[in-house]
């Protein structure tokens, strides 16, 4: 986005406050030595009350003047309710933003009406207005790269490198899990960046701002075998994983042994696949697409072809019973991935399973800062407390973590990769404070 509007004559500054440890006071501080037209901020759905919160902010310290947009996955599923909910938000964007962002900063710094600008929700009197959504940009190629200038580049960390930063490289994702927006959001057909386009970013992420590692925020990157194969290849002609290396999270059903080898060949060092559940009764109401061989056959090529991996697992789903939860457990410490990612099951805006936890009264009232899926059960369980809960979340994460050979294994990766040492050690103590703490309401 900064990018976008830096092309378009706008000057722009990124305030990455969370990176930076800045309390909203101090965000406050910052923006009065700025002087902002227009304030701009994301939000997922335990986010949007800081969202809020910062746009109150604004309003008090720089005047109404100021306007303040709010977009991510929270805003996209509820546009009329953000805006009625927080009255210092005057823009709702609902859908992508880049295509919209240079009418929408200088309609809103004229004080003019939107309505001609479409994925926006905004308030036109007294009555909130959500205009049309239009079409999504199939032409991904054609945005510039993220003006990384903008960052604290060197505060950026994962459990492989120190520094790394993101990259997406598709928008879209053909499954249908219940759990998850993202075919709501960014719809169901993929739309895939050139394999070109791909790598000169992360070659300019490499030899301008001297970051060796680059983590793809995509759900699900190996939905074309022949992109991925083409990716591999143009990384391999440029030399770049003899310099740099990069994880990415997809799918079980979508990858075999040869498809992994030829990732590593071109720089992958870690792959990320969800698991889920242990009970197929469970996967099929998810869902998910993938059965238990399918998902043991994936990290088992994974480890088979040198990769660390990364697993995901979740407990509290709707109807879910205490025996399929301790299959979970059983399911997560047979494959044993190298990390675990460990959640309760979160009915987020514009999923599935929302609409389902709707329809059996399974939610409370609880505020939306309560929708943390590493931290707090929403969904109400007939058969388990919250306080029970987080025992078993709690209880898993340490039998998973707190084993010799897990220890071991971790030793492993750390001497293979020297270099990530200092972060593997970092965001490990990280996690185990949690589980030796236990779980964090």
């Amino acid at each position: 986005m900064a990018s976008v509007l830096r092309a378009a004559g706008h000057e722009v500054s990124i305030l990455d406050a969370n990176a930076l440890g800045l309390s909203l006071p101090q965000v406050l501080v910052e923006l009065l030595a700025s002087r902002p037209q227009v304030v701009g901020t994301t939000a997922a759905t335990p986010s949007i009350h800081l969202a809020g919160s910062l746009a109150s902010l604004v309003k008090r310290g720089l005047g109404d003047e100021v306007k303040v947009v709010v977009g991510g996955p929270h805003t996209a599923a509820l546009p009329q309710e953000t805006l009625d909910s927080f009255p210092s938000i005057d823009v709702a964007v609902t859908g992508e933003g880049e295509h919209i962002a240079d009418r929408l900063i200088r309609a809103l710094a004229a004080g003019s009406p939107l309505d001609d600008i479409p994925d926006v929700a905004w308030r036109d009197g007294g009555a909130v207005r959500v205009n049309p959504a239009s079409p999504l940009s199939a032409h991904l190629d054609s945005l510039p790269f993220p003006a990384r200038d903008l960052l604290p580049n060197h505060l950026y960390r994962t459990i492989d490198s120190w520094p790394m930063t993101c990259m997406i490289a598709m928008r879209g994702c053909p499954a249908r899990c219940a759990y998850c927006n993202v075919p709501e959001l960014w719809g169901g057909n993929v739309r895939r960046r050139s394999p070109a386009n791909v790598v000169a970013e992360m070659d300019e992420v490499l030899t301008r701002w001297n970051v060796p590692f680059v983590s793809f925020l995509d759900d699900t990157f190996t939905t074309s075998h022949s992109w991925v194969e083409k990716l591999c290849d143009a990384l391999i002609d440029s030399g770049l994983p003899r310099r740099m290396s990069w994880s990415c999270l997809t799918r079980p059903d979508m990858v075999d042994k040869a498809m992994l080898k030829r990732m590593k060949d071109a720089g992958l060092v870690r792959v990320e696949f969800g698991i889920e559940s242990g009970s197929p009764r469970v996967l099929a109401m998810l869902g998910k697409g993938a059965t238990l061989p399918q998902i043991r056959k994936a990290f088992e090529d994974a480890r088979a072809v040198g990769l660390v991996t990364m697993g995901f697992a979740m407990i509290n789903v709707p109807g879910e019973t205490p025996e399929e939860i301790e299959m979970t457990r059983k399911e997560v410490l047979a494959i044993d991935p190298d990390f675990l990612q460990l959640s309760f099951c979160t009915p987020y805006p514009g999923t599935r399973l929302r609409r389902q936890c709707e329809q059996l009264g399974l939610l409370d009232d609880a505020d939306w800062s309560q929708y943390r899926f590493l931290k707090t059960p929403v969904i109400r369980n007939p058969r388990l407390t919250g306080e029970e809960l987080a025992r078993i979340h709690s209880g898993m994460l340490r039998a998973f973590y707190l084993r010799p050979s897990k220890a071991l294994r971790l030793a492993a990766i750390a001497v293979r990769r020297p270099s990530s040492a200092r972060s593997l050690a970092k965001s490990v103590w990280a996690g185990l404070g949690g589980v030796v703490g236990g779980a964090r309401g």
